[in-house]
């Protein structure tokens, strides 16, 4: 079986086979990788509040809510209960973080040579 697979590889006439020597290694890892540290989530209304605080401190004379607006901020929660679409309230490290994942490593070889002519 390993004849016929190592004439199909090197597409050598059979004779020549006879005469090599081939070498086939496999080696395969498998292992868990968990981060050291992750960064805090900081959530939605403190996002939006440093944001404006962000643009006031550019820009005093804008006032205090230059990109989200008091009232928005105060009814957010409120706005994602009748349009979850439109107000997102989402933890994105719960959602696309793991806290393990998987690693592996294949690794095939084949080695051989023939006698010099």
């Amino acid at each position: 079986m390993v004849q016929e697979l190592l004439q199909v590889l090197c597409l050598s006439p059979p004779n020549v086979l006879k005469q090599t020597t081939y070498k086939m290694s496999y080696n395969f890892e498998f292992g868990f990788d968990k981060p050291t540290t992750m960064p805090k989530y900081i959530g939605w209304k403190r996002f939006m509040e440093m944001t404006n605080e962000l643009r006031y401190n550019d820009n005093p004379q804008g006032g205090k809510f230059q990109t989200y607006a008091e009232d928005l901020i105060a009814n957010y929660l409120q706005n994602n209960k009748t349009n979850p679409d439109k107000y997102p309230v989402t933890n994105w490290e719960d959602v696309l973080y793991n806290k393990n994942v998987n690693r592996q490593s294949t690794l095939f070889s084949l080695m051989g040579g023939g006698k010099k002519r």
